[in-house]
């Protein structure tokens, strides 16, 4: 069970969590509202392809929102838009863009051969279905953990 904190002792916890989180306060809070209890951010997880065909250039970042918001003893949180970035600059492939939530979608969209896109929105989703699951549990393990008064 999570401990019972203030809209407020979430808002400070959990801004703490994100600037640790994600290394960057500047770039994992985009914009803080204290008084009506939102944190919005910015995450960057690491694609690592291993479909064969492109598989260099189709490696990359995908950049994504995370949306927290509070109340009194209780928090919500959306993590959305992820945005797909290639890091191999000697490829003439700038990146796939948005990962649609549908299969085909991205397989009628991306570039390439359709049976190959399938490949990669399988493999990409999977990673990133990792990474939120990893986020999440750590977010919530970090809520749960107890704020200690050191005196030092």
């Amino acid at each position: 069970a999570l401990p019972i904190l203030t809209s407020k002792e979430l808002f400070n916890k959990t801004k703490v969590w994100m600037v640790e989180f994600f290394h960057d306060a500047k770039a994992a809070i985009e914009i803080e509202d204290m008084e009506n209890g939102m944190l919005l951010g910015k995450g960057v997880m690491q694609y690592k392809s291993t479909v064969f065909m492109g598989s260099s250039g189709n490696s990359g970042t995908v950049t994504y929102s995370i949306k927290i918001e509070f109340k009194d003893g209780r928090f919500r949180y959306e993590i959305k838009n992820f945005y797909h970035t290639s890091s191999n600059p000697n490829v003439n492939f700038q990146g796939f863009g948005l990962i649609n939530p549908s299969k085909e979608e991205f397989a009628n969209t991306a570039p390439g051969p359709k049976s190959w896109r399938r490949k990669i929105w399988d493999e990409i989703t999977i990673q990133i279905d990792s990474n939120v699951k990893a986020t999440i549990e750590n977010l919530i393990g970090f809520v749960k953990t107890p704020v200690t008064h050191d005196k030092w």
